[in-house]
C-alpha cells in the first residue's frame, strides 16, 4: 500500500496521482517475482487507465512524446472497466513491404456502438459473482484499445442487465484468450478491496484514530473535533504516516498467520453455532480470523495452571468465545 497526499497538503514537486502510486507498487512487485510469473491486475475506472498501463510498461518517455506507443509486458494481465465511447481498432494487417508498418487496423465499433448494433445478437450468460448466480446479456470483440494499451490485443466485453435496471457496462482484459465469463468473474474479485477497507474500519477503527486529533493553541477555546493529519505542529502528520501502516501490517499479519495455521472448518462451525440462522456461511470472515488469532494468544495464558473445576473452565471457555466474537 501507499499513502496518498492531496494537492492541498503536498508540495507541488512531490505530488503523485493515486494511479501513479499504484503503478509504482506493481513495478515493485514485478521485481520481487520471477520473470516467468504472470501477474493479474484488477482496477476500477481510475486505476485501469492509460497512466497505469504506461507506467507499468516503464515507458514514461514514450508517454510524454506519444501516449499511443504503449505496450504492456506479456507477464502482466490487466482487467478493468472501459469507457463506453472508447476507440477500438482491429489488429494491423500483414506488412506489405512498403512504407512504415501500420500499428492498427480498421476502426471497430466502440462498446456503445457494439451494444447498439442490431446485427450482433446478445448472448445470455449465467455467471457466479458476488456469491450468487447472475444472468446477464453479453457481447464481445477482440482488438486494440490503442489509446490505452497500444499494440496489445485485448478482449472487450459489453454487459447488459436483462431487466434493464442498470446501464450497459463494458470491461476489458489484456489477454484475448480469456473467455467472457472469466473476464466478468475476474473483475468481480476486485470487490475484495472494498471488503479490506470495511474490515480496517470495522475491526481496527482506522476511520477514527484518536492520536491525530486537532489541538487548539494554548489559551484558546476548542470549538470542534477535527480528525486527520491537520493536528497542531507535526503530530497529525506522524499519526497519519504511522497509524495507517501499522494497522495494515497487523491486518496482513493476521491473514497470513491464518492462511498458514488457521482451521477454517472449526471457525465456521463456531460462527454458525452462534448464529444458526446463517445457514449459507461456508467460509471464515476476517472477524473469524481475528478471533482465532486472539484465541491463540489469550488461551494459553488464561488457562495455564488453572485450579478451577471442569465445569468452571467450560463456562469460562463459552464466555471467552463470546468475547472473541464481539
Amino acid at each position: 500500500f501507499r499513502l496518498y497526499r492531496s494537492k492541498k497538503t503536498c508540495p507541488a514537486d512531490d505530488y503523485r496521482k493515486r494511479s501513479e502510486l499504484a503503478s509504482d507498487l506493481v513495478e515493485l512487485l514485478c521485481r520481487w517475482l520471477p520473470s516467468t510469473r504472470h501477474l493479474r491486475l484488477l482496477g476500477d475506472d481510475e486505476y485501469a487507465s492509460k497512466i497505469v498501463a504506461a507506467r507499468i510498461a516503464n515507458l514514461e518517455k514514450e508517454v510524454a512524446n506519444d501516449p499511443c506507443r504503449l505496450s504492456l509486458p506479456e507477464t502482466i494481465v490487466l482487467c478493468g472497466p472501459i469507457t463506453m465511447k472508447a476507440e477500438f481498432y482491429a489488429p494491423p494487417p500483414p506488412y506489405q513491404g512498403r512504407g512504415r508498418p501500420r500499428k492498427r487496423g480498421r476502426r471497430l465499433p466502440s462498446p456503445r456502438g457494439l451494444a447498439e448494433d442490431g446485427s450482433t445478437t446478445w448472448e445470455a450468460k449465467v455467471v457466479h459473482i458476488y456469491g450468487r448466480d447472475v444472468e446477464i446479456l453479453t457481447k464481445t470483440q477482440v482488438g486494440l484499445w490503442y489509446e490505452s494499451t497500444g499494440t496489445r490485443v485485448v478482449r472487450m466485453v459489453v454487459t447488459r442487465d436483462p431487466k434493464r435496471r442498470i446501464d450497459d457496462r463494458a470491461y476489458f482484459v489484456t489477454d484475448p484468450t480469456v473467455t467472457v465469463e472469466q473476464t466478468i468473474i475476474s473483475y468481480s474479485h476486485r470487490w475484495s478491496q472494498e471488503v479490506l477497507h470495511r474490515n480496517l474500519k470495522q475491526h481496527f477503527g482506522l476511520d477514527d484514530p484518536q492520536n491525530g486529533w486537532w489541538r487548539h493553541p494554548k489559551g484558546q477555546r476548542r470549538d470542534d473535533w477535527r480528525p486527520g493529519p491537520a493536528a497542531h505542529e507535526s503530530r497529525g502528520s506522524k499519526a497519519a504516516t504511522r497509524t495507517v501502516p501499522f494497522v495494515m501490517v497487523v491486518y496482513a499479519t493476521v491473514e497470513i498467520w491464518y492462511l498458514t495455521n488457521g482451521h477454517p472448518a472449526d471457525d465456521v462451525a463456531r460462527a454458525r453455532s452462534r448464529a444458526p440462522w446463517n445457514v449459507k456461511k461456508c467460509e471464515p470472515s476476517f472477524a473469524d480470523m481475528l478471533a482465532a488469532a486472539r484465541r491463540e494468544i489469550l488461551f494459553p495464558s488464561l488457562f495455564r495452571g488453572t485450579a478451577s473445576a471442569t465445569g468452571s473452565v467450560k463456562i469460562d471457555l463459552e464466555l471467552i468465545e463470546l468475547l472473541l466474537a464481539a
